[in-house]
């Protein structure tokens, strides 16, 4: 139905694709159109699924990753599909950083940015999830303080690269978190705030782009 074709190594997070593309659509609207965009996928993971996706929606990416071996799966899937020419895989090797710095030290700019975050604080929280399809890694699902942490670290970044990227969005695995996060960006004083949810399949999410 996608016209993709890519393989996850075991172990590794095995990405719902209808709402992963609802998501990515729902990024590029909040543009206007163009005959090409340049996204930035933040832990494009091993699927490397929004670059994927993206290629065949109007779109080239450059997708970011701490895990080597998820670099390894995410490379390989992009030469599967003959899509080199649209997709660089780059690897982050300071997990501390969500935003890769070296990425904008030669003036690079996106038009918007992805990022699918690690919902849980701990592996013992996501087991209370039965709705998941498949195992994931500790670095797919978990980051200290969850996806309100990481989100929150990526909003205090993102002032730093508010320049180079027009709209910064991410998606979000608790409807908890969505309100403390705009209250947040408006802190920052954020000049638009934008939020959704994804409804496809069975799991809920919300999208959250400033």
């Amino acid at each position: 139905d996608f016209d993709l074709d890519f393989e996850i190594p075991a172990g590794h997070l095995c990405p719902p694709v209808p709402q992963r593309l609802d998501y990515l659509l729902w990024a590029q609207s909040l543009l206007s159109p163009m005959d090409k965009m340049h996204a930035l996928d933040i832990g494009t993971g091993a699927s490397c699924i929004f670059p994927l996706l993206g290629a065949r929606h109007n779109c080239d990416f450059t997708a970011t990753e701490t895990d080597l071996k998820s670099v390894e799966a995410s490379q390989a899937n992009v030469v599967r599909n003959h899509l080199e020419s649209a997709i660089q895989i780059i690897h982050n090797p300071d997990p501390s950083r969500i935003l890769y710095e070296d990425l904008f030290s030669k003036k690079q700019t996106f038009d918007f940015s992805v990022c699918n975050p690690p919902f849980f604080d701990s592996m013992d929280e996501t087991g209370q999830n039965s709705r998941r399809a498949c195992d994931a890694t500790p670095s797919e699902l978990t980051y200290p303080g969850g996806e309100m942490a990481f989100v929150s670290q990526m909003i205090f970044e993102s002032v730093q690269f508010k320049d180079s990227i027009r709209w910064f969005t991410t998606m979000l695995g608790k409807k908890a978190s969505l309100r403390p996060l705009q209250e947040r960006l408006k802190t920052l004083d954020a000049k638009q705030i934008c939020s959704t949810e994804f409804t496809r399949g069975k799991q809920t999410r919300w999208g959250l782009a400033w």
